[in-house]
């Protein structure tokens, strides 16, 4: 019995320690530089697994290609400021792409940091917003390294 109260108490005093989320969903507009020079446009989805951790999909379109991009996120209390995080965290992409010998497949791996800010606790309004650096290698067609992959992104929350 005393193992049982011990372990509860150990377990709600952890819950209270750690950052929740200010939100479990969010969907919105992602538009930047990066790839080369050619920037983009695309929309973003971010969903919560649990108080710090976050999976990430984005749909790009840049250079007359696309990009599918598929992100694990890690994300940390930023200061003493409520609603602000840092971030980091990888994934893989996938799309097309105009290489200078023609259109290919892109086939590669992500990385992500960046800073993000959540409105909901100060102000009650469920907007983010996220400036993020998201370098890429790409493994398949034509390899290269990306590392001027620039973004801010503004999202709904709930």
């Amino acid at each position: 019995m005393k193992k049982t109260v011990l372990t509860t108490l150990l377990l709600f005093g952890l819950i209270s320690l750690s950052q929740a989320q200010d939100y479990t969903n969010a969907i919105g507009i992602r538009f930047g530089y990066g790839y080369g020079g050619n920037g983009g446009a695309g929309v973003t989805f971010k969903h919560y697994i649990n108080s710090n951790t976050a999976y990430e999909g984005i749909l790009h379109v840049h250079n007359e290609g696309f990009m599918a991009v598929g992100l694990m996120e890690i994300h940390e209390a930023f200061g003493d400021t409520p609603g602000l995080y840092w971030f980091y965290g990888g994934g893989a992409h996938l799309g097309s792409y105009a290489y200078d010998s023609g259109n290919g497949i892109a086939i590669g791996v992500d990385g992500i940091l960046g800073v993000e800010y959540n409105f909901l606790p100060e102000l009650d309004l469920p907007i983010n917003i996220t400036l993020d650096w998201k370098p890429a290698f790409n493994l398949l067609e034509e390899t290269a390294f990306w590392w001027d992959d620039f973004n801010l992104s503004i999202r709904y929350a709930w």
